[in-house]
C-alpha cells in the first residue's frame, strides 16, 4: 500500500517586543493573531503531498514469468498423458492382429469376429479422445509455434530453452500420432479384406455347391445315355429275363429318361442362373480388390473354369439327349419283364418316404393335395417333388414368410415348424425367431429362423422387404440360399 507524508509548513509569528517597557497585548490583537495562525494552518493543510510507493519492474516479471512456467507445466504433462494413451492404442492394435492371426490359423473366424467387434468399438473412443487432445495442444502451443524465434537476453535465456523443449516434445507427439493412425488404418484395411474373404468363400462354396448338383445332373443323363447305346434294341429284345447271379441296374426305359430329363432341365432352370450370377459377383469382386490375395485368385480362376467346362457338358448333354430314339426306349419298356423271385424283393416299387425323391420309374399322382407339411405335390415339370408348406398360423409373420419362399422354389425337402404357433400377433419392431426342421431321406436338420425386415427410403417412397435368415454354423444364411444348399447336397 503506498504510504502517505504529512508534511506541513509551519508559520512563526515574530514579533518585537521592547525589552525594558513591555506592554501585554490587547484582547484585540490577540484575537487577531489567532485568526492569522488558524488561517496559515489551513493552507499547509491544502499544501499536503501524497507520493505512491511503486512496485519494482522486476518482481512483475518474475510473477509473469511463473505463470508461463505453470501452463508450460500443464501443457507438458498433458502431452505426457498422451503418449500414455498412444502407446495404450499400439497395444491395443497389436492384440486385435494377434486375434486375426489366431482366427485364421484355427479357421474359427466366427468365434473371434465379436471380440474383435468390440475391439474396435473401444479403440475408436480412444483415438477420438487422443484427437480431441491433440487439438487442445496445439490450439495451447500455437502462439509458440507461430512466434518468430529471437536472441534472448538475460533471464529470458532459460525461458527460451523450456520453451524449445516443449516444442520438441510436442513434435514428437504429433509423429507418434500420426504413426498410430497409420497403424489404425491398416488394421482396418486387413480387417475390410478378412471379411471380404469370409463372403468370398461363402459364396464360392455355394458356387460349388450347385456345380456339383449339375454335374450329378450331368452324370446320370450321361450314363443313361450310355447304357442305351450299349444295349440297343435289339440287344435289349434278346434278354427274356433278369440275371439271377448279377442284379442290374435300372434298365433304360421311356418312364426314367423323362424322369431324368425333368430333373436335369428343372436343376438346369435353377442353378444355371444362379451360378452365373454367383460367378459375376465373385469376378467383379476379385477385378475391384486393390490387395490381391493367392487364395482368392486360385478359386476365381478354378470355379471359372470348371464353369465353363460344366458349360461345354451340358451343352453335350443336351444333344446327346435329344438324339435319343424314344422308339427304342418305348420298344424296351415293353419288352423287358419284371423279375418276380423269391429274393424278398417286390416287383412294384416300394413307397418312398415323404422327403425323398421321386425316382422316374414310380407312378405320379394327379391330382394336388392340400394338406399340412409333407403333402407331395408335383412341381410341374421339374420332375423334383415339392412338399408344401402350409403355414399353421396366417397372423404370423415368420411363418407366412417361410411359406412363401419354401413353396416357390424347386426341392426335395420336408419343412415342419418345431415350435408351437405363437398365441399372439407380434408387434411391429419385434423379432419373430421360429425352430423349423428340413428333413431329406438322409437325414433331419433343425435350425432356428428369424424374420428380418429392411426399409429403405428412395425417391419413389420407403421400401420394406422381409427375409428369412437361418441360423447356420456361427452365422445366419439367407433361407432360400439355405435350401439351395441342402438340395445340391443331396
Amino acid at each position: 500500500m503506498p504510504s502517505l507524508s504529512l508534511s506541513p509548513s509551519q508559520g512563526s509569528l515574530s514579533s518585537s517586543t521592547s525589552g525594558s517597557n513591555y506592554a501585554p497585548p490587547s484582547p484585540e490583537s490577540v484575537n487577531c493573531a489567532s485568526s492569522s495562525k488558524l488561517s496559515l494552518d489551513q493552507q499547509d493543510e491544502e499544501n499536503i503531498t501524497i507520493t505512491a510507493k511503486r512496485i519494482p519492474q522486476q518482481k512483475v516479471t518474475r510473477q509473469k514469468s511463473q505463470e508461463e512456467d505453470l501452463r508450460l507445466l500443464a501443457i507438458s504433462t498433458h502431452m505426457t498423458e498422451l503418449s500414455y494413451m498412444i502407446s495404450d492404442i499400439q497395444t491395443r492394435i497389436f492384440e486385435i492382429q494377434e486375434l486375426r492371426h489366431k482366427s485364421q490359423s484355427n479357421g474359427d473366424a466366427a468365434s473371434t469376429t465379436s471380440i474383435i467387434d468390440q475391439s474396435l468399438m473401444s479403440l475408436d473412443e480412444k483415438l477420438e479422445s487422443v484427437s480431441k487432445g491433440i487439438k487442445s495442444i496445439n490450439d495451447s502451443l500455437d502462439p509458440y509455434l507461430q512466434a518468430t524465434p529471437t536472441i534472448p537476453h538475460n533471464g529470458s535465456e532459460a525461458e527460451a530453452n523450456e520453451t524449445a523443449a516443449i516444442i520438441r516434445k510436442h513434435n514428437t507427439l504429433v509423429s507418434e500420432w500420426e504413426a498410430v493412425q497409420d497403424e489404425s488404418e491398416v488394421l482396418r484395411e486387413e480387417l475390410k479384406e478378412d471379411k471380404w474373404l469370409t463372403v468370398f468363400r461363402t459364396v464360392t462354396d455355394q458356387a460349388d455347391g450347385m456345380m456339383s448338383s449339375l454335374e450329378k445332373g450331368v452324370n446320370r443323363c450321361q450314363e443313361f445315355i450310355w447304357q442305351v447305346h450299349r444295349r440297343g434294341i435289339e440287344d435289349t429284345m434278346g434278354h427274356s429275363q433278369i440275371s439271377l447271379t448279377r442284379p442290374e441296374k435300372t434298365a433304360p426305359t421311356l418312364e426314367t429318361f423323362t424322369a431324368l430329363l425333368d430333373s436335369f432341365e428343372a436343376k438346369k432352370k435353377h442353378y444355371m442362373p444362379a451360378t452365373s450370377k454367383v460367378l459375376a459377383i465373385i469376378d467383379k469382386g476379385v477385378r475391384d480388390r486393390v490387395t490381391k490375395n493367392g487364395e482368392t485368385l486360385r478359386r476365381h480362376a478354378e470355379s471359372a473354369q470348371r464353369w465353363k467346362n460344366l458349360r461345354e457338358r451340358i451343352a453335350r448333354t443336351d444333344a446327346d439327349m435329344d438324339s435319343t430314339p424314344e422308339s427304342t426306349l418305348k420298344a424296351r419298356s415293353q419288352q423287358v419283364p419284371v423279375y418276380q423271385g423269391t429274393f424278398g424283393r417286390s416287383s412294384a416299387r416300394p413307397s418312398l418316404p415323404p422327403s425323398s425323391f421321386r425316382d422316374g420309374s414310380s407312378s405320379r399322382a394327379p391330382s394336388r393335395s392340400t394338406s399340412r407339411a409333407g403333402a407331395s405335390t408335383p412341381s410341374g415339370t421339374s420332375g423334383l417333388p415339392t412338399y408344401e408348406y402350409v403355414p399353421g398360423n396366417n397372423k404370423d409373420p415368420l411363418d407366412v414368410e417361410v411359406a412363401f419362399i419354401v413353396n416357390s422354389i424347386a426341392h426335395g425337402l420336408l419343412i415342419e415348424r418345431v415350435d408351437p404357433p405363437i398365441k399372439r400377433v407380434p408387434g411391429e419392431n419385434e423379432e419373430v425367431k421360429a425352430q423349423y426342421a428340413f428333413s431329406n431321406a438322409l437325414s433331419r436338420k433343425v435350425v432356428t429362423c428369424k424374420l428380418t425386415t429392411l426399409t429403405r427410403s428412395g425417391k419413389s417412397g420407403t421400401m420394406t422387404t422381409k427375409k428369412v435368415m437361418c441360423r447356420v454354423g456361427g452365422g445366419w444364411q439367407d433361407l432360400t440360399h439355405y435350401i439351395l444348399s441342402r438340395q445340391a447336397g443331396m
